[in-house]
Order: structure tokens, then sequence, then C-alpha cells
């Protein structure tokens, strides 16, 4: 006998709404125990998890009455049972995964409301409730239909109800609710840039952050007011929109983007000619990469056995466009003086980030003496470096990303031509403007 079917026969005999417990005891009192295939551990909570599930279900066996503690009963008993909250939430009327998925999270929101009746909560407190006690459940960002069915239910004239005029929208469960009077904060509100400015001088510590972190300390210390459903996303577009306002108008720059999302005040950086170079710099090897990906496949295949060659790589080899397994170039890397390796590399002149298939393809096309090399104009997904760099295989694959072939282009001055410039500076230990100092206030 399945527990289940243990549960139902003890609901069927006492016709009484019973928590899981209970129901587990008068299992164990009238020996039914003795006849479950399997019980686990904590039978108990596995009742609970069944019930739960199937008081949840449209006609399901079971139907769930009370709040705390929680009690079921079978549907068919002709027991009253409360009127389900549930049944007036559609959230569309032909099924589909995403509504699936909405009325899931839909039906727990209703119940962890349930069991904290009288109450307030707004959604983002009931989705992290549901959260905290399903951890398994897979997150979906579904704040705006959750709150959509929940202001439609408490206008049903339903057990769940609103906190008149809450912004955002405040839901509880209970008939008698004492609510909160909400006192204004006595927190000043800042406009998305004036925080972030304010949370990097405060909490940045001349570091970039990134326009998540900023936006959660903005919203922690409540300095930031938005009824947004994704106020980080508006505080990242807000920022960009000011960079590039700026450039248009020629104003100096209040924020620098360092990519990735992290965000960091313009004053922080350095100054002078030092300072214009390295951007300089930073610009040409933005092109560089630019012009890398614009290239033929067969140039940039040629391109790469000179960087090999410039390595001090010999006997490099560009293979013919068909028949070389996925292998571009072939070659002998000289590391020191009597070691040698040979190599064979693939090179990709892609915009998309490199696949672990690619990498196990290369590895398949080494012959025992060889290791495999790949570079690429783009980067690699996490899977690709895993599989680059997994110890039970026969060799690890070496990885050249954009950013790294740029650098070594740079380095052995391919693509891009050096001009040195002379700057004088004068020399604070010569003792020198000390005295014209002194000359010019005797003048």
């Amino acid at each position: 006998m399945k527990l289940r079917d243990a549960a139902k026969k003890v609901l069927a005999e006492n016709r009484v709404p019973m928590t899981a417990k209970e129901i587990w005891d008068k299992i164990v009192e009238s020996g039914l125990g003795k006849q479950i295939d399997s019980k686990g551990k904590t039978p108990d909570a596995t009742i609970a998890a069944w019930l739960y599930v199937e008081s949840n279900k449209n006609g399901g066996a079971v139907s769930a009455v009370g709040s705390k503690p929680r009690k079921f009963i079978l549907s068919s008993s002709g027991v009253p049972v409360a009127h389900s909250v549930q049944q007036e939430l559609p959230l569309s009327h032909t099924p589909s995964q995403s509504s699936a998925v909405r009325s899931m999270y839909l039906d727990r929101c209703l119940s962890f409301l349930a069991e904290n009746p009288s109450r307030p909560m707004g959604v983002g407190e009931i989705l992290r409730g549901v959260l905290s006690a399903n951890p398994q459940l897979p997150w979906k960002k579904s704040n705006g239909a959750v709150r959509a069915a929940l202001i439609r239910a408490s206008k049903a004239d339903t057990q769940i109800h609103m906190v008149e005029n809450s912004k955002p929208p405040l839901f509880y469960v209970g008939k008698e609710c004492t609510i909160p009077r909400i006192e204004p904060s006595s927190a000043p509100r800042f406009s998305f840039l004036q925080c972030a400015e304010k949370v990097l001088r405060e909490f940045g510590a001349k570091r970039p952050m990134h326009y998540r972190d900023i936006t959660a300390k903005a919203l922690e210390k409540g300095w930031l007011e938005t009824q947004g459903e994704h106020p980080e996303m508006t505080m990242n577009a807000q920022i960009g929109s000011d960079i590039r306002r700026r450039q248009l108008s020629r104003k100096g720059q209040m924020f620098v983007q360092h990519g990735r999302g992290y965000i960091g005040l313009r004053e922080w950086m350095a100054k002078g000619l030092r300072f214009e170079a390295e951007q300089h710099n930073k610009r040409v090897c933005t092109e560089l990469l630019k012009s890398l990906q614009r290239m033929k496949p067969e140039e940039f295949e040629v391109l790469v056995g000179r960087l090999l060659e410039a390595m001090d790589f010999i006997d490099t080899e560009v293979t013919k466009a068909s028949g070389d397994g996925g292998i571009d170039v072939r070659g002998t890397w000289r590391i020191a003086d009597g070691i040698q390796i040979k190599m064979a590399i693939q090179a990709k002149r892609w915009k998309q980030n490199v696949q672990a298939p690619v990498v196990q393809a290369v590895r398949g096309s080494l012959s025992s003496s060889e290791r495999g090399m790949i570079i690429t104009t783009s980067d690699f997904s996490s899977g690709a470096r895993r599989e680059a760099d997994d110890p039970a295989k026969a060799s690890t694959i070496s990885l050249v990303n954009g950013e790294q072939l740029v650098n070594l282009l740079v380095k052995y001055g391919i693509g891009i031509t050096r001009d040195q410039i002379e700057v004088l500076e004068l020399d604070d230990k010569s003792g020198l403007i000390g005295h014209k100092k002194l000359a010019t206030e005797d003048n």
C-alpha cells in the first residue's frame, strides 16, 4: 500500500478535517503503517506535501480547510469546505506553460498569506517567503502577473484583501485586520542618477560597483523610491543615457562604464598625459579587435600563423580549408632551449562565444604527440572552459580569447605601430624648483 492510499483511507473513515500529523498518527494506530511499501524518514511531511499538492488541483481528491493549523478532508466527503480563493484567479483562459508557472507561484502565495493572517505584505515579500519555504522552485519573474491576480482576487469579495491606496499594493488574508498607519519616511528621496552618485561616493571606496549592487544599496538606505518591476535595469539605462547625453553636449562626465555592468565615478580616474595615453591605447585595441572580426576567415588564419611565428613557433603551416579536421594551423612551439611542443591550433573569427563541442572537436583532431589551442576573436563559454581544463581528458586545450589575442598582437607589434613621445617633467630632487621660487620672490 502507498502512503497516499493510507492517508485517503484514514480521511474516508473519519470524515472530519485532520492535519497531516493527525493522519499519520491514525495510520500508525490502525496498523496501516505496517502495510506501507516505503515511508521514508519523515512520513508526516511526505503526507503533508501530497495533501498540499492535491488540495491545489482543480477537482483534486483532497480539500484544505483553515490555515493554522491547516487541515484536510476528502473532497467527496460532503463536508462543507471554505471557498477556494484560487478558483477566483484564472490567469489565462487557455492553459500554457507560462500561465502554469504563474499559477504555481500564485497558489503558494495565497497559502503563504493564509499562514500569516492579518499581516499586510507586498508581492516581493510574499514571493521571497514562498521561495524561502520552497527553494526547489524555479525562479520566474512573475511579480507583475502575481500582483495583477492578487488585485483581481481582492476585488472579487474573497478572503484576500488589499490595503487601500497602498503603493506598492499590500495584501492580506483575514476579514479583520488592523492596518498600521504608514508614516512617510524621513529619509530623503533621490533620482536614479543621484542615488548612483551617492552610493558610489559612500560605499564604492573609489572602486567600480555593479549597477545591481548600486540599486540594492539605494533601496536599502531608502534613498530610491520606485514602483517599477526592475529598478536595477532602470538604473543601468539611466546611467548609460546620462553618459551619452553628456558626450553629445560635450559636458564633463559624471560616470564611467567599466564593462560587465560595473560603474564608477569619472573623478576617480587618473588625469594627465599618462592617463590620456592609456585611454588612447584602449581605443586602439578596441578598433583592432573590430578589424579582426571583419577579416575573412582565411585571412585571419594567415594572421594567426604570423603571430605564432613571432611567438617563436617553428615549422608553422596553415592547413587547407578542407580536410584539416578543424585544425587551421600546425607548428612547433619552442618554449626553451631543447624544449619543444607540437601544437595544433584552430582559429575562430567569431562574434559569439565558442562552446564546448568545438573544444571536443579540436581534442578529437589531435595526434598523440600534439597539444591543442583555440584562438578566437570572441570569448569562451563556461562549458567550453570546463571542457578545455578537464583533468580526466587526455590533454588540456589552451584557450586564447579576443582580449588576450589583441594583447599578444600588441606585444609582438602585429597590426599596430608604436610612437614614442618625449615628455619633460621638472625634477623635484634637483633643487632648481626651490631656487626658481626664491628668485621670483626677490624680484
